[in-house]
């Protein structure tokens, strides 16, 4: 049932958040870097989605542990844009 005008949920409420938002999001024009979520379960294993269906490779599957084109593009499936900034620079050493 959509709610009366008098009784909706004011839209600022529904935007608005404490999430630093050049940090979350991208939109066109800003530069932007791709990132990949890595999610760390109670035994320290890594995975690429919260629902631990996808394991992190530590390597690739190539005999000698390197990664091939089709690995990349499994890992890359899961990355996001976010806006590039100095979030991700290391910090001077002055």
């Amino acid at each position: 049932m959509i709610p009366t005008p008098k009784n909706a949920l004011p839209l600022a409420r529904l935007t608005s958040s404490d999430l630093v938002e050049d940090k979350v999001s991208t939109c066109p024009g800003v530069e932007s870097v791709r990132v990949v979520c890595c999610f760390v379960d109670a035994d320290s294993y890594r995975w690429l989605d919260r629902t631990r269906r996808h394991p992190l490779a530590e390597k690739g599957s190539r005999r000698d542990g390197s990664f091939t084109t089709n690995d990349v593009r499994a890992i890359l499936a899961h990355s996001i844009p976010v806006a590039d900034g100095d979030w991700r620079r290391p910090p001077s050493l002055t």
